[in-house]
């Protein structure tokens, strides 16, 4: 008698028949009346057959606590101390200038029109560059663009001790210039 077929599966005719079946080639420690592995060859076979199927199982065995191992962030970590009055001072600092620059300004409708037109610039620049970067192989292109700019400035200005520490002067420089 033959099996239904399964759903999208064509089932061609069998070609035993009489209900028989082709001759098995068996494991030679297999049983071939109950296709079973004799006691002495299954006690060896359980252990690496279940480590195969279940990695996970054997990985939490092998924990003291049977739980996942868990990610603990080092001990002692050396984070940068910040003084809040000293941030806070540069803020008002900041503002204050802001507020100076603001009166000196003669043309404020002009001001505001610019920093609109920029903040729009700014939102078309930034809707181009999502649609270009949309595009399968020039997002891409431009991607791989971009690592290899990286490993070119990490490797001309932070693999020398000599190029680091022109790079730090170039830093303080600009930072010299602008005010900060």
């Amino acid at each position: 008698m033959e099996r239904p077929a399964a759903p999208c599966q064509l089932r061609l005719p069998s070609r035993h028949t009489n209900n028989t079946r082709p001759p098995q080639h068996h494991h030679p420690k297999t049983n071939p009346i109950t296709n079973t592995i004799n006691s002495s060859a299954s006690a060896a076979a359980r252990p690496a057959a279940a480590a195969s199927r279940r990695p996970a199982v054997a990985v939490r065995a092998a924990l003291p606590d049977g739980n996942k191992p868990k990610f603990t962030l080092p001990s002692k970590v050396d984070l940068p101390k910040v003084d809040v009055a000293d941030v806070s001072s540069k803020v008002s600092q900041v503002g204050a200038e802001l507020a100076k620059t603001w009166e000196k300004t003669e043309d404020k409708p002009t001001a505001v029109f610019f920093g609109a037109v920029a903040l729009v610039a700014l939102v078309a620049a930034s809707s181009v560059v999502d649609a270009v970067g949309s595009v399968p192989i020039i997002g891409d292109g431009i991607e791989l663009i971009g690592i290899g700019a990286t490993g070119f400035f990490a490797y001309k200005y932070l693999v020398w001790p000599s190029d680091r520490e022109q790079l730090v002067a170039d830093v303080k420089a600009l930072f010299a210039k602008i005010g900060l």
